[in-house]
């Protein structure tokens, strides 16, 4: 069955909001990191994350991400939208407003990373999405991952990267 705007607007109460939005994004998708420097500079941190999960979970997630989020730095405003979709599930992508902790802005940020990303472990999601999961997301992902597939992945990367030059001693070590 083809996928039909009349339907989707009558079976789940969809809008149809024309292409505009989307048009709009792509002219203008690099200019976030130069505002967030002057919003960060002000005061107000900005911060994202992302992770994916199957269809009949994602209000879940979406829900309790929002609220962990929003709970692990009071006053933040936490926004998350579906930046990927597949026929299995999508990617919830996070985006989160806050009054930055002037005197402890990384004791903060680890919190909020620490708070969000049990949120994604608990419900089952993965640490990240497309950005990888990097130093700081590593010990959720080898909570969620087996030690064979861990040891795997290990003597995978022993071999095809014998000098040890791809991010060395971050995930794998």
């Amino acid at each position: 069955m083809a996928f039909s705007f009349h339907h989707f607007q009558t079976a789940h109460k969809g809008l149809y909001a024309g292409t505009h939005l989307g048009e709009q994004w792509i002219h203008s998708r690099y200019n976030m990191p130069f505002l967030r420097n002057h919003v960060m500079e002000n005061g107000i941190g900005v911060d994202t994350m992302e992770t994916s999960t199957t269809y009949d979970r994602v209000l879940t997630l979406h829900k309790e991400g929002i609220a962990s989020l929003e709970k692990s730095i009071p006053g933040s405003i936490a926004m998350c939208h579906i930046s990927h979709s597949y026929h299995e599930g999508a990617c919830l992508y996070y985006t989160i407003l806050f009054p930055m902790d002037e005197k402890k802005p990384a004791d903060q940020w680890f919190k909020m990373k620490r708070t969000v990303s049990e949120t994604f472990y608990q419900n089952g999601a993965p640490i990240s999405h497309h950005h990888g999961v990097g130093f700081d997301h590593k010990p959720w992902y080898v909570k969620a991952t087996s030690q064979p597939a861990l040891s795997g992945l290990k003597a995978f990367k022993k071999e095809i990267d014998k000098k040890e030059i791809l991010n060395p001693g971050k995930l794998f070590h």
